[in-house]
């Protein structure tokens, strides 16, 4: 299928042969000048190909608990023929880059095909992840035959990818073209007949793309409408698992429209060349941009895997908080109702990286004012709202085991007035960024930016405001929180087994909501570390610009903290095993 279009040179010359040969130049022209950009566009693509897949396979390998979970396996399979693809691009390259490439027929064979067959098992994958998310929702009485015949599915998609193009395996090969002087991989001389490879490669588009297309639809339709007629409380007890399927089956949804929107261009070019349609005009134009386009979807899965379930998590996870909380009078205690407030400053610090995200992808991406204004301000007022929840939460803790006949006087009559004043007091720190932030036009390059530096009087204000951002809302109540959780735990190790009888369960129990307000505590602290100290850094003018980018890394890195209330870990890695394994895993 490949192999039509990676011999460029002799594409480009055949197609433009009856024109003429300043036409042929002109062709060859374009691939030249459109080298640096194609290479450019193609080595950030491979990064993060090699990259995310490798991530996604070391995950699902190293961790036994997900050796269980069926859709694992065909995720990694997919995994593993985006990776094959993405190596495999190389010879691509090379043979776009070099004029005349002599690597023989074998050479040849294997520059193709090791292109072709990992699309073919991509999409064969595809369409049994479909049919697995089919029998999990929709028949789970035939799902657990699925599951057992999963080993053997996997090498048969393989074998049935491989046995698809045969054909090219047997054809393809190195030919010298005799008026060019100049060797190139081709796939169409060596046939029978130019009908015979026409029929062929119809039949590659329908079975490869029309027919996979149809059937998934298909599959997903059916299981979108069973999701939906689900009334809650049909099934006692699995409400929160048919939520986590339609989680996952709107991940892999997305999956799928993008898989075969990327491919669309180049089958719909591939069609036409097959019915031999005329379209030599729009070629050049048009090839280079729908390989690439193809090339992409080796790239996207993981990301999608990653930050959309991480979103997943922090919507659906905070959400869940805060309705299990509501809903439960018994729960409406002081320190539940703090935790609360905690989960809605995630859930809006979560919903606000969307609009980040769009400013890291878009180059020129016009908000306003008001939009700038918005966009800045929903990361910061939750942030700030956190760090002050999490301060308090400390000395709510501190009350209730150190002073526990104030702890009613001090919080708990006063809870309903602290937490709106806590949300007031957050504003009011970043008013300053509410007034100043806006859109600014920079001068180089004619790019729409938000900006917060250049509307303020002067630098130095700047600067001084943005050190005392990190002195109150990250110095400060660590030190306040860390100082309450240290004589905490001083009083809990003083408490000697029966010295109050008949409470030493509700000092366990006490050790146990300390612990874990305190790994929240370490964990969300940590996270914003790197990000602080490289504020503080600018704010104070030190020349840091070739570490630059850690800053806006240290940024992103921490978007998945919004869901540290469930189960945090301390390194990233950690954090993305977790995710895979109660996300994907859990949902089966």
């Amino acid at each position: 299928m490949l192999g039509d279009f990676t011999q460029t040179n002799i594409s480009i010359n055949d197609t433009n042969s009856s024109i003429g040969g300043n036409d042929t130049d002109n062709a060859i022209y374009n691939k030249i000048s459109a080298a640096p950009l194609f290479l450019s566009i193609y080595a950030i693509i491979f990064i993060f190909a090699v990259g995310g897949n490798c991530l996604v396979i070391w995950i699902v390998a190293t961790n036994r608990k997900m050796h269980e979970v069926t859709i694992n396996y065909l995720l990694v399979n997919l995994a593993l023929a985006d990776l094959i693809q993405t190596l495999s691009s190389i010879f691509q390259v090379v043979d776009f880059v070099v004029k005349d490439l002599d690597i023989g027929d074998v050479g040849c064979k294997f520059q193709i095909n090791m292109y072709n067959i990992p699309y073919g098992a991509s999409v064969l994958t595809l369409i049994f992840i479909a049919y697995e998310r089919y029998c999990a929702v929709c028949k789970p009485v035939y799902f657990n035959e699925f599951k057992q015949k999963i080993r053997w599915f996997v090498p048969l998609l393989w074998l049935a990818s491989v046995c698809i193009y045969i054909p090219t395996i047997t054809y393809c090969g190195s030919r010298m073209d005799k008026k060019k002087n100049q060797l190139t991989c081709d796939c169409k001389e060596r046939w029978p007949s130019l009908r015979a490879k026409n029929i062929y490669g119809i039949g590659l588009v329908m079975v490869l793309y029309v027919i996979p297309l149809v059937v998934i639809s298909r599959l997903y339709f059916v299981v979108i409408r069973r999701l939906r007629r689900s009334i809650p409380g049909e099934h006692h007890g699995t409400d929160t698992t048919y939520q986590s399927r339609q989680g996952v089956v709107k991940m892999l949804l997305v999956t799928v429209v993008l898989f075969f929107v990327s491919w669309t261009p180049y089958n719909v070019l591939y069609f036409l060349k097959r019915i031999e349609y005329d379209y030599r005009g729009i070629y050049t134009y048009v090839w280079y941009p729908a390989l690439l386009l193809a090339f992409i979807s080796c790239a996207y899965n993981p990301v999608i895997y990653c930050f959309l379930m991480f979103l997943l998590f922090a919507v659906v996870g905070n959400g869940l908080v805060c309705w299990i909380v509501l809903t439960n009078r018994r729960m409406h205690d002081s320190t539940n109702i703090l935790l609360v407030n905690l989960a809605l400053s995630d859930l809006l610090l979560a919903l606000a990286t969307t609009f980040q995200v769009a400013d890291l992808v878009v180059k020129d991406l016009n908000l306003g004012d008001v939009g700038c204004k918005f966009q800045v301000n929903m990361v910061n007022i939750p942030y700030g709202a956190s760090c002050l929840t999490i301060t308090f939460i400390s000395f709510e803790r501190y009350c209730a085991i150190c002073r526990p006949m104030d702890l009613v006087d001090c919080v708990k009559e006063r809870l309903k007035y602290i937490i709106p004043l806590i949300w007031l007091l957050a504003i009011a720190i970043y008013f300053p960024t509410l007034y100043f932030c806006g859109k600014n036009l920079m001068s180089e390059g004619d790019q729409l930016s938000c900006d917060c530096t250049y509307r303020w009087p002067s630098l130095k204000a700047k600067n001084i405001y943005g050190v005392g951002i990190v002195v109150v809302l990250y110095v400060v109540p660590f030190t306040v929180a860390s100082c309450f959780y240290s004589v905490v735990i001083r009083r809990l190790k003083q408490v000697i087994p029966g010295e109050n009888q008949g409470n030493t369960a509700v000092y366990r129990s006490r050790q146990g909501v300390v612990r874990m307000v305190m790994v929240t505590l370490i964990v969300f602290f940590v996270a914003w570390t790197p990000y602080n100290i490289l504020y503080t850094l600018k704010r104070l003018e030190v020349d840091y610009r070739s570490v630059y980018p850690l800053h806006l890394a240290s940024y992103y890195g921490n978007l998945p903290m919004v869901k540290k209330l469930w189960k945090p870990k301390k390194n990233y890695l950690q954090q993305l095993r977790m995710f895979m394994d109660f996300g994907v895993g859990k949902f089966s």
